[in-house]
């Protein structure tokens, strides 16, 4: 089951990693360009809103950075610690759950979207993801010896 959350989330394009629901990522970008697109970070911290979450995307292929180019699933963040300069970005995400792009309702001076949440839940009483947990178990016990 999905939720379409209405209002406009921002953008934050990523392009040397990725970000994965339950994971932290600490990004410090100091390129000026990648500091303008990130813009949205010090709206945020200035107008002291409760609400700091994100969308995580990485481009579908190439170095352009435009709506196009940019990947339809991405993974919703909470956005824990950020300090923000006209220069250089450095910030720290925590994914929260996968989400697709319904559509961009801004690109300048940064990106914003409206979101499906996706549910990737699934049954953990189901026997082959029980057999999938005991390989995971039986594999990372196996790199520890």
């Amino acid at each position: 089951m999905a939720t379409v959350i209405e209002e406009e989330v921002p953008v934050l394009p990523l392009f040397t990693t990725v970000l994965f629901p339950g994971s932290y990522l600490y990004l410090s970008p100091s390129v000026p360009f990648f500091a303008k697109k990130l813009q949205f970070l010090h709206h945020l911290d200035k107008n002291q809103t409760d609400d700091k979450t994100l969308l995580a995307v990485v481009p579908l292929e190439g170095s352009k950075l435009g709506a196009k180019e940019l990947h339809p699933i991405g993974t919703l963040a909470e956005l824990v610690q950020f300090k923000y300069t006209p220069n250089s970005v450095s910030l720290l995400v925590k994914g929260i759950t996968r989400c697709k792009i319904n559509s961009f309702t801004k690109e300048t001076p940064y990106f914003q979207a409206k979101i499906t949440k996706l549910n990737d839940a699934g049954d953990p009483n189901d026997p082959r993801t029980i057999e999938l947990i005991e390989k995971i178990k039986s594999l990372v016990n196996m790199f520890i010896e």
